[in-house]
């Protein structure tokens, strides 16, 4: 099976793909919003069977659990609202964008470990429980399974070092690739009203300023112009430029 780390980066893909609340400046910043957070939490949460021996790859790898965490958001959602807008209106105000995030956060768990070359005593996982007991694999070594049993030997750790290079040289690229398309959805948006000089309050020229940053081009050709204006203002006086 893919390593927490595998499933992590998936998690903050579904994020970056899925969430599109508030401007970002910084990736840390961004791992720490708890939009990120829930959604790691959630597509490493099905490897808790790993707690019960013989019960790996079971319900919690399973649609049927997903469709539960959906369930689960959106109730979570509708008790948030329904204190200001009432049962009824708050179901209808549900961002369910943000379930069916929520949603592809935990299947990506599945989607990784259908994807998987797993070494374990009985592969695959149960994808339909509990209307099957059938095990599901792809076939596709997409992601090499890690080594989970003596796992302080030397060929252990380097097959789990190897693993791990691996689900960083994939799901890595992916990630920075949804950042960098996120970032340049934000510098192209522009809300109304905004992404232009407002007049200043007082004379002096150096408070212009925008309400939202605007392209560098147009920030740079607005900072060169406002100096100029203000050595001109500085030299020959107030009056001259009225």
């Amino acid at each position: 099976m893919p390593t927490p780390v595998g499933h992590s980066l998936a998690g903050i893909a579904v994020a970056l793909a899925g969430e599109h609340g508030g401007r970002l400046r910084d990736f840390r910043g961004f791992l720490a919003r708890p939009t990120t957070v829930v959604c790691v939490a959630l597509a490493t949460l099905p490897d808790v069977d790993l707690l019960f021996p013989g019960f790996h790859g079971t319900a919690t790898h399973s649609v049927t659990a997903t469709i539960v965490v959906a369930i689960v958001a959106a109730a979570m959602a509708t008790w948030a609202t329904s204190g200001t807008s009432g049962t009824t209106d708050a179901f209808h105000r549900i961002a369910w964008s943000a379930v069916v995030m929520y949603a592809a956060a935990h299947g990506s768990h599945i989607l990784l470990d259908w994807l998987n070359c797993d070494l374990s005593e009985r592969p695959g996982i149960q994808v339909w429980w509990p209307f099957t007991d059938r095990r599901f694999t792809s076939g596709w070594c997409v992601f090499p399974g890690e080594e989970r049993r003596h796992i302080f030997t030397v060929a252990a750790m380097a097959r789990n070092l190897t693993v791990l290079a691996w689900e960083l040289g994939i799901l890595g690229p992916i990630v920075a690739a949804l950042w960098w398309l996120r970032q340049g959805r934000q510098n192209r948006e522009v809300k109304p009203g905004c992404g232009y000089p407002r007049a200043p309050a007082s004379s002096d020229l150096s408070e212009l300023h925008v309400c939202q940053p605007v392209p560098r081009s147009v920030d740079l050709h607005y900072s060169k112009t406002l100096g100029a204006m203000n050595r001109m203002r500085k030299r020959f006086g107030r009056k001259h430029l009225r």
